[in-house]
């Protein structure tokens, strides 16, 4: 059910807005991306919450991926955010 609402969630309003403002289960909401304070005047617990969740996404950046399906099924770099695409690169010489 996750996965499927995640994917749901993914095609209805792009990979952006997933990552920034999350998505909504039954009585659950699941936060895809937590990014870094742009200040710290934020109140000292809120600052050191933010920072643990920035902290705690796992970034990935993976060299030649083959894709089924595609018409170039070949792409240089992609960018993996907690396991969601958030950008792919075909670099030309």
């Amino acid at each position: 059910m996750l996965v499927q609402k995640l994917v749901r969630e993914l095609k209805q309003d792009g990979t952006l807005d997933v990552l920034r403002h999350g998505f909504k289960l039954p009585r659950v909401k699941i936060e895809a991306c937590s990014f870094k304070p742009d200040h710290s005047m934020n109140s000292p617990p809120s600052s050191a919450t933010s920072a643990t969740a920035c902290a705690l996404c796992r970034r990935c950046l993976t060299r030649r991926i083959t894709v089924r399906g595609s018409y170039n099924p070949r792409l240089d770099l992609v960018l993996f955010v907690n396991g969601i695409t958030a950008a792919t690169l075909a670099l030309k010489s």
